[in-house]
């Protein structure tokens, strides 16, 4: 029932103890990898897809030019992964938070992607079967993160949100967050559900946001 999953939610984000246990596991998760000559996203998507691996990224404004990165690996740990990624893409940091990978600018994070993930929303209700397309709208139209996008004149990508002509991927339980920053509520998701890495971006005044 959704009374539970909130307060799996909650165990997960207030103890520090099981906190830093689940970034030590993800980050000595064994990889095999061959990339050559392809972009961060490219890889952030291989790893969480073919590792599940959960990921969460901020784009950088830049993003249309992105640096291409290759590397070989045979059983190193994910911490090794990163550690290339780092060094090949340094217009990237990246840390845990509550188990998932999150990646975000360096240096010049966008204010209003930093304002919009720490925006704190009081309740998000999704039901079992929900699509990917209803869980982004549910998010967005949350009273507290329309009313920082209005105030900041900002607006969804129409590109992103339409759907496309296949069947979209569904949840396969109810999930309900309480009094969670957007950040917790993406890396929830990702880390709790099959969609495995969530991005974000705003160019000009377009938000764009995928979950998958």
């Amino acid at each position: 029932m959704c009374k539970f999953i909130v307060l799996g939610f909650i165990l997960l984000g207030s103890l520090q103890a099981l906190s830093q246990g689940t970034s030590k596991d993800v980050l000595e998760k064994r990889i095999s990898l061959t990339v050559s000559n392809m972009s961060l996203i490219y890889v952030l998507d291989e790893l969480s897809e073919d590792h599940e691996i959960p990921i969460g990224l901020e784009l950088t404004e830049n993003e249309k030019f992105p640096r291409v990165v290759s590397f070989e690996i045979s059983d190193g740990t994910l911490k090794d992964v990163l550690g290339i990624l780092k060094t090949q893409v340094p217009e990237y940091s990246w840390e845990v938070q509550d188990g998932v990978i999150n990646f975000f600018p360096a240096k010049g994070r966008n204010p209003i992607l930093a304002d919009l993930l720490a925006t704190q929303v009081a309740v998000l209700d999704f039901r079992r079967g929900s699509s990917i397309y209803e869980i982004r709208d549910a998010l967005l139209e949350t009273k507290e993160l329309k009313g920082l996008m209005i105030s900041k004149e900002i607006r969804r990508s129409p590109f992103v949100d339409s759907p496309s002509s296949f069947e979209p991927a569904s949840v396969e339980r109810d999930y309900c967050f309480r009094d969670k920053t957007m950040r917790l509520i993406l890396n929830g998701i990702v880390k709790e559900t099959k969609f495995k890495i969530w991005t974000l971006s705003l160019e000009k005044r377009d938000l764009k946001f995928t979950l998958r």
